[in-house]
């Protein structure tokens, strides 16, 4: 074992750090893309603690930091491939699109990467390992932390400014396929997965390392067994008596005008899915099915106020929400419609995605940089979304966790207060394809939000399948009972 430990030390150090880095870090991060992947992703995380217990100089281990960062990130980030090409944006040349869409996925990856220099920055000190394991384990989550800051400074402008919220590539998700070890999010979220994920690695280096006794393993497994069965206890899932509708809809996105068509689908959808008596239906982002009742109460159309008295007294709670345009301006907007009643609850998504909601600073520049000023005005005319920050959130029964709001760690725990059903979650994946490595890297957090918030968490998509997300981590499909078309209305009962 000792010989063996020692060729390891070796190769580390012969191999350049930067390349070492990145190799583990894209190992690493293979996990986020598959749960098939999990011992990949654990035997990554294992390597790169013993490089930092290894690499002696500080530079090297800053370069190391910086490329373990990038590959993961970059594994985390791969599916901006499927936004190629881009056809719900005015027709651009093939360069032009891959152009942007490599612009924003090295500016991401750039973002989330460059903290990692700061892992040079802390002397490894093998005679006390738990301190360095909790020590490295709280220096990766700020690491993590500061690259969303940074992810949200590069992408600041009129619809975002400078927040904590990206956690794609967290390290907190690598091994959050694991059922139980992911209960442990009841604790704190992702933040505290990704302290016990690095703590746990990192006291496995030292036990193969020779570092730690059979007795400091015992002191950490026993304790680690009853945080297991704490959280395996606190996240039991609580039978709310509730039948959900999710309908789910493949509209592809483009630069025509589909509105007329994809709003007879809807209420279509919508009226099969009443005949099986859920409690509620959640419909896909954007579905706008109240769009005619909304506009009528702005002008104070009679005969359309009636037909929503009519629908509310004859339909379950209903979850919609819609893009509204106010002069050159838009917001996502969420509607609830509660039966018995003629009025409907409004919410609004306050976390855009950055080139597909707004249009960032530094892309504005970098396009009239190019000599693309008249498209760089174009975009930002198409792309005109903004946070409604005034716009209430609080008190409604079913709160709404919009799309790009599931890599917010913390959202579904703020929405959810004493009254909370559960919580809706529309989302349309349109614009990527319906990429298989997005739909699991959102699975994965969305389990863990609705660990941390002890929610159950209800989806609706748009080329995507809705779920429901429980307490303890599982996902439910639901029964099909309706297919049509590519479009269906699943059935989840908890």
């Amino acid at each position: 074992m000792f010989q063996l430990r020692s060729q390891a030390d070796k190769v580390f150090v012969k191999i350049p750090s930067l390349v070492t880095g990145i190799s583990l870090g894209s190992l690493a991060g293979s996990a986020l893309l598959s749960p098939y992947m999990v011992g990949l992703g654990v035997l990554g995380l294992f390597l790169f603690v013993l490089y930092l217990n290894t690499q002696k100089i500080r530079y090297q281990l800053a370069l190391f930091g910086f490329g373990f960062m990038l590959g993961k990130a970059g594994m985390a980030l791969s599916f901006a491939s499927a936004l190629y090409p881009i056809a719900w944006l005015p027709p651009l040349s093939p360069w032009v699109q891959m152009t942007a869409i490599m612009l924003y996925a090295t500016v991401a990856v750039l973002a989330l990467s460059l903290p990692g220099l700061l892992l040079g920055i802390v002397r490894w000190q093998h005679s006390r390992c738990m301190v360095q394991n909790l020590k490295l384990a709280s220096l990766v989550l700020v690491v993590e932390l500061l690259g969303s800051g940074l992810f949200s400074l590069f992408m600041i402008g009129e619809g975002q400014g400078i927040n904590w919220a990206f956690s794609f590539g967290y390290s907190g998700y690598l091994l959050a396929a694991l059922p139980l070890w992911s209960t442990l999010a009841v604790f704190g979220g992702v933040y505290i997965l990704t302290v016990m994920t690095i703590f746990v690695v990192g006291c496995l280096v030292a036990w193969w390392r020779g570092d730690i006794d059979k007795k400091g393993i015992v002191v950490v497994g026993i304790g680690l067994l009853s945080l297991l069965v704490s959280s395996d206890y606190l996240t039991r899932p609580v039978d709310r008596q509730e039948t959900v509708a999710i309908i789910n809809t493949s509209f592809v996105a483009t630069t025509t005008n589909q509105v007329a068509d994809q709003a007879d689908t809807i209420s279509q959808l919508v009226t099969v899915a009443k005949t099986y008596e859920p409690t509620a239906i959640v419909l896909p982002e954007d579905s706008r099915y109240f769009n005619e009742f909304y506009h009528a109460r702005e002008v104070g159309t009679t005969s359309a106020w009636a037909a929503l008295r009519l629908l509310a007294s004859t339909s379950p709670l209903i979850i919609d929400s819609s893009r509204v345009e106010v002069g050159d301006l838009a917001w996502a907007v969420g509607y609830q419609l509660a039966p018995q009643t003629d009025s409907l609850y409004e919410s609004y998504k306050s976390y855009l995605v950055p080139q597909g909601e707004y249009l960032p600073l530094i892309t504005n520049l970098v396009l009239r940089l190019m000599g693309y000023s008249v498209l760089a005005e174009k975009l930002d005319q198409k792309i005109n979304y903004r946070p409604y920050q005034s716009g209430t959130r609080d008190g409604a029964a079913v709160p709404i966790l919009f799309c790009f709001e599931s890599v917010k760690p913390w959202q579904a725990l703020s929405l959810r207060h004493s009254q909370v059903r559960f919580i809706a979650h529309p989302f349309s994946h349109s614009r990527l394809r319906a990429s298989s490595v997005l739909r699991f890297e959102i699975d994965t957090m969305l389990r863990i939000q609705s660990i941390w918030s002890q929610t159950p968490i209800v989806s609706a998509g748009n080329m995507g399948l809705g779920k429901l997300y429980k307490e303890d981590g599982s996902i439910d499909a639901g029964d099909v009972l309706y297919q049509q078309d590519q479009n269906q209305i699943n059935l989840v009962r908890f």
